[in-house]
């Protein structure tokens, strides 16, 4: 399958988004993990109430919902919401799609560059923007990357 090589230029876009994405959602994890043991609060079960060299002082008021970490974490949630369609649109617009020459792979990639970039800012609009500001940068940079899922998903039907 010539399609399934860094050759094509759709796929080699399409690897790089996924990588990136995939890579910071994993990294969201990570910073949950971090702003919990940083305000000490913001845990989920009762399990994590156990004394640990991490936990010095349990307290069941670790277990109320903490802003600081509920945000990020409402940020890893929409992640994993939204990119299993990313993954399965973007391969099947890799696998379906017979043009890729070299000039017209480039276009076609934009897509993907797309996705990845207002993935990528929507994280950082919603940490940085004051709540005011949040829900209209947010759903910005969500409408962007909905729509690039929708334009791969169309772009099927119009084979």
């Amino acid at each position: 399958m010539q399609q399934l090589s860094f050759e094509n230029p759709v796929f080699a876009a399409f690897a790089i988004s996924a990588a990136i994405m995939g890579l910071k959602a994993v990294a969201m994890s990570w910073l949950t993990v971090i702003q919990m043991m940083r305000f000490s609060s913001g845990f989920r079960s009762p399990e994590d109430l156990k004394w640990t060299p991490f936990n010095p002082s349990p307290d069941p008021k670790q277990l109320q919902p903490d802003e600081r970490v509920e945000r990020i974490r409402r940020i890893q949630l929409n992640d994993l919401e939204n990119l299993p369609f990313f993954f399965m649109a973007g391969a099947l617009y890799v696998l379906t799609d017979r043009r890729w020459s070299k000039p017209n792979g480039c276009i076609m990639a934009t897509p993907f560059r797309v996705c990845c970039i207002s993935q990528r800012t929507s994280q950082r609009k919603s940490t940085k923007c004051a709540p005011p500001f949040g829900p209209p940068a947010f759903s910005s940079s969500f409408t962007w990357r909905s729509s690039r899922c929708c334009t791969l998903s169309d772009r099927l039907f119009r084979k």
